[in-house]
This record gives C-alpha cells, sequence and structure tokens, in this order.
C-alpha cells in the first residue's frame, strides 16, 4: 500500500509516525530553506515536495527523486524505527534534493551531499542505516527450494521475474531453485 502527501498538507488520515515524519521533513525543508534563500527555485521545488509512504521498498529505508521532488519513505521502517528514522533517513533523503540541485553529475553520496548532511543540518553523514529489513520485509519474502535442500527467501521483485521466466539457480548444486508457495 501506498500514501502520497504534499507537504503542508491535511494529516489526519496518516499513522503517528507518518504525520512525525511529514513534521520532521517540513523541518528539514525549512532549514535547507533559510539556509539558501538567495535560491529561489531551489526553496520553491523543496517547499512543493510529495512524500509517499511505501510498504514495497524492501532494504531501502528511503528514495529521494530530484527530478520530481518526490520522497519514497519506507512505511515499515518508519514505524520499526521512528525516532532514528525521522532524526538521520528524513534529513539524509532532503539532503538529496538539495545536493542535487547543485550537482546531478556527482555521486549520489558524494562531496556535496556530504556537505549538506554536515554544514546544513549538522549531521553525521551516514550512507547505510542499522534498521532490521527482516522485521520490515519478512511478509513479502518468498520461499524456494532446490533438490538439495538449501532454502531461499526472496524478495517480491525477484519472485515476480522468476514467476516471469527468469531462471535462479541454487550456488551450491547450480540447479534451479522452486517456488514452495504460501
Amino acid at each position: 500500500m501506498e500514501m502520497r502527501v504534499k507537504l503542508n498538507d491535511n494529516l489526519d488520515n496518516l499513522s503517528e509516525s507518518q504525520k512525525n515524519a511529514v513534521i520532521e521533513t517540513e523541518r528539514a525543508v525549512e532549514i535547507a530553506a533559510n539556509r539558501f534563500n538567495s535560491y529561489s527555485r531551489l526553496t520553491n521545488n523543496l517547499r512543493n515536495i510529495t512524500i509517499i509512504f511505501s510498504d514495497s521498498l524492501g532494504r531501502v529505508a528511503g528514495k529521494a527523486n530530484y527530478y520530481t521532488y518526490t520522497l519514497q519513505y519506507n512505511n515499515n521502517m518508519l514505524e520499526e524505527n521512528e525516532y532514528d528514522f525521522i532524526s538521520n533517513t528524513v534529513y539524509h533523503e532532503v539532503a538529496h534534493l538539495v545536493a542535487s540541485f547543485f550537482s546531478t553529475k556527482e555521486k549520489s553520496h558524494g562531496r556535496t551531499w556530504k556537505w549538506v548532511m554536515q554544514s546544513v543540518f549538522n549531521l553525521n553523514p551516514t550512507l547505510y542505516h542499522d534498521y532490521n529489513p527482516q522485521t520490515s520485509v519478512e511478509s513479502k519474502l518468498y520461499e524456494y527450494i532446490c533438490i538439495c535442500g538449501t532454502n531461499f527467501y526472496l524478495s517480491k521483485n525477484l519472485h515476480s521475474k522468476i514467476c516471469n521466466g527468469v531462471t535462479r539457480v541454487c550456488k551450491k548444486c547450480k540447479t534451479p531453485i522452486v517456488y514452495i508457495g504460501e
């Protein structure tokens, strides 16, 4: 399930964690807008961000799309790790949008992004979260088995690829793995 919201929208239909994530995103946007107030295009774009709360991001905590100024937050990870998610992931993703305004040719976690994290948000520019992705995605894993008895737990994306004809083989015995079912 996916929930979309624009900044300054009515938040009544959101969970408390989602409301807090939107409020913190608004805070991060205001910090960046105040820092770069002479860049009106950037500040206008930031104030028009769309946030998508998604249950289908798997192990990814968040994504930023600087073409559409859209932030995607992993709803499962937000609900399970609210404080850390709001304190770090929200700023991490907003920093991507700010950094991309100044440089789209740089790596996504390059020098500009690190500078934004440190100088604008006063945060350590960490690349990886330590949320437990298993608890966030375990209900979305598909169990496969091989003739040698090895079990595999695949994401929805890999499962879909196999359903569409892609073959995955066991690393041990090199034979195709088979879906066990529900």
